[in-house]
């Protein structure tokens, strides 16, 4: 346990409690402490705050903790950094607004009668050493919002809500989605990725968060077998745990998941979790052979596989194999598929394929979890897409991140030279690069979230020991100006 207590000074005027063995990051510590302080008036409007340097001397701690502190501070609007001054406080609040630990009350057992869904949810949270840390958490590559077809968005909208046939607006039993739209997207999925299913397949969920929900409340019982991949998109395995499952990573190589390995398992696996079009973050792609391959050992183990057809829309150096649900002969495949990189922020819809074996029962569930859909939001889309306008604005703005992509990587190897290496650039709205530098990870992390520099750590899509020096950059929204900027930056950065 590090203290210290306060000089003369009002900024030194309170004690900071540090405890080096908990699971809550010390420069979290030292902001809580602060905020504190602030709150209880030992701390005015305007008073100065150490340095960095005179606050990590007295703490014992890197200057770069200390600047995660402040930072923390400043954007909960606590203190304003000021370059010359320092940092000095700014007592916006009345009471204590800011985002408290979930896992405080859970580690002191002062917590509510929760159900098992909501033990594990606070426990996962208090585990995570990733929770409250800004530079570790993970994060979401949406589309560049200048490209969102807002104008012809608007047009359907009005279209429909001037309809003289108002028999469409009639409440009904639905519970899978507006039918034409069903119709509409079945098509699109059969010509765009080869998907074999009837509009009776389609399910349509308000959010795309739901779908994954809806199968776990279906399939998995608490200590069922789950298999996922590693490296891949976290929340996919905290959402599984939520439920009680058992979650086996499985490693995947530059051919996607390693297939082998599932015949090693001693253990039964209820579903198992893929994303073929794209392994999140290293952008790998299920082959040919492994697609036949884990097929066969699905239908053979009676395993459900739920492939998430994750940035199929926007691969840039071949086209995408065909889906595994088209490529299905045991009815194992629950295809996942959404709109969010396309048409974000006008859309939220999300997309299921059920196995015809499956759908009696999901058609009960979904009745009893989301009966009512957005009616204007699948008008729209109906019409966005029947019309021909979802396919050309994927092949424009497709074209458009493409040629961002290459103005990256181009930028990157030129300014950094052999400081950098492009690890994936095929596919989606980020790029993952290597970056040989003599500071640390958290170091880079850190001075990039000062400098407003979006770039974050592969570590959270890892459960086996991740590359060091491995990080992703969201390249989405960066244009000429603002790609030149960024390169510069990072490059003084790594100086």
């Amino acid at each position: 346990m590090e203290q210290f207590k306060g000089q003369s000074a009002s900024r030194f005027s309170f004690q900071v409690d540090l405890d080096t063995n908990s699971i809550v990051p010390v420069y979290t510590q030292i902001a809580n402490a602060y905020r504190t302080a602030i709150l209880g008036g030992q701390l005015q409007d305007d008073d100065l705050l150490p340095s960095l340097n005179e606050l990590a001397q007295l703490l014992r701690v890197s200057r770069s903790t200390v600047a995660r502190a402040f930072e923390t501070l400043a954007s909960q609007g606590y203190i304003k950094i000021h370059a010359r001054s320092g940092a000095k406080v700014c007592r916006r609040y009345l009471g204590d607004l800011a985002p408290r630990p979930v896992y405080s009350n859970y580690q002191q057992g002062d917590h509510v009668h929760l159900s098992g869904y909501g033990r594990r949810l606070l426990k996962l949270s208090s585990e995570s050493v990733y929770s409250d840390s800004p530079e570790l958490q993970t994060y979401m590559s949406g589309p560049a919002l200048e490209l969102t077809p807002l104008k012809h968005w608007k047009t359907l909208l009005e279209q429909n809500c001037r309809m003289k046939d108002l028999s469409r607006l009639e409440y009904s039993q639905e519970p899978f989605g507006y039918p034409p739209l069903r119709e509409a997207y079945a098509a699109y999925l059969k010509r765009s990725r080869a998907v074999k299913c009837s509009a009776e397949q389609v399910v349509v969920f308000s959010a795309r968060e739901l779908r994954l929900d809806l199968i776990c409340r279906m399939l998995i019982n608490p200590g069922d077998c789950v298999v996922v991949e590693d490296p891949g998109y976290p929340d996919v395995r905290q959402r599984f745990e939520l439920y009680g499952a058992k979650v086996i990573a499985i490693p995947t190589d530059k051919d996607g998941l390693c297939v082998d390995q599932l015949e090693q398992l001693e253990d039964k696996i209820k579903v198992l979790y893929v994303s073929p079009s794209y392994v999140d973050p290293t952008g790998a792609i299920l082959s040919m052979p492994r697609r036949l391959q884990l097929l066969e050992w699905a239908k053979r183990t009676r395993t459900f596989i739920v492939e998430d057809d994750y940035a199929s829309e926007y691969r840039y150096k071949a086209r995408p194999l065909p889906s595994l649900q088209g490529l299905d002969r045991g009815d194992v495949v629950i295809h996942l598929s959404c709109l969010w990189k396309v048409l974000y922020p006008v859309l939220r819809l999300g997309f299921l394929v059920v196995p015809r074996s499956l759908r009696e029962i999901f058609t009960l569930a979904k009745g009893l979890t989301e009966n009512d859909l957005p009616l204007f939001d699948q008008f729209a889309l109906t019409d966005f897409i029947n019309d021909g306008s979802l396919e050309r604005h994927i092949r424009r703005t497709r074209s458009i991140y493409a040629q961002r992509r290459d103005a990256l990587v181009e930028s990157l190897k030129s300014a950094l030279e052999d400081k950098v290496t492009v690890v994936n650039d095929a596919a989606g709205f980020e790029l993952l690069i290597r970056l040989k530098t003599t500071l640390k990870e958290q170091e880079v992390l850190t001075l990039a979230r000062l400098h407003r520099l979006p770039l974050f750590s592969s570590h959270p899509h890892y459960v086996s020991q991740h590359s060091s020096g491995e990080f992703i950059i969201p390249f989405a929204e960066l244009e000429d100006d603002s790609l030149a900027d960024y390169v510069a930056k990072l490059r003084s950065l790594l100086s």
